[in-house]
């Protein structure tokens, strides 16, 4: 009876060493950079809801209005949300005059003054002094990317010299 401890105990274990299956680890979960589906996903058709709900749309429609003028609240919250989208916040152009070729502090200073002004709302305003501190940020980064291959390259034209 010592060749019944050989077989697989599930037949899961023997489906998976098969040598056209995908390679597994012992617990069954695959190797690394291998793929229980390597073909992919199966493309469906594009363009919209399948057939069968074009063809019934409207009569759905019809269903789902009468049922929301009947009482339904959930039928009437669908229909409205149909109908009548969730406002987005949109911000309305602003205009703050900046000094000419002026740089992240002097553009923050010009915003506090038009907030303080009244001309743009203090959330705006602090949404734009944050904006103008990333624009800091980003030229500091590309000040240390500049210096630091400036480096790079002395120490490479000292290397080949030596």
């Amino acid at each position: 009876m010592s060749s019944s401890t050989n077989l697989p105990s599930s037949g899961t274990a023997a489906r998976n060493s098969g040598s056209a299956e995908t390679p597994r680890t012992p617990n069954g979960q695959f190797l690394p950079g291998r793929s229980g589906n390597p073909n992919g996903r199966p493309r469906i058709a594009q363009g919209g809801p399948p057939l069968f709900l074009k063809e019934d749309a409207d009569s759905i429609a019809e269903v789902m209005v009468s049922k929301a003028m009947a009482g339904d609240v959930s039928a009437a919250k669908l229909v409205m949300e149909r109908v009548h989208p969730r406002l987005r916040s949109a911000a309305a152009p602003i205009v703050v005059e900046l000094p000419p070729d002026s740089g992240p502090y002097p553009m923050a200073e010009a915003v506090l003054r038009a907030a303080l002004a009244g001309m743009i709302s203090p959330d705006t305003a602090a949404q734009l002094v944050g904006l103008a501190s990333q624009l800091v940020r980003i030229a500091e980064a590309e000040e240390l990317k500049a210096r630091l291959e400036a480096l790079e390259r002395a120490v490479s034209g000292k290397n080949t010299k030596a």
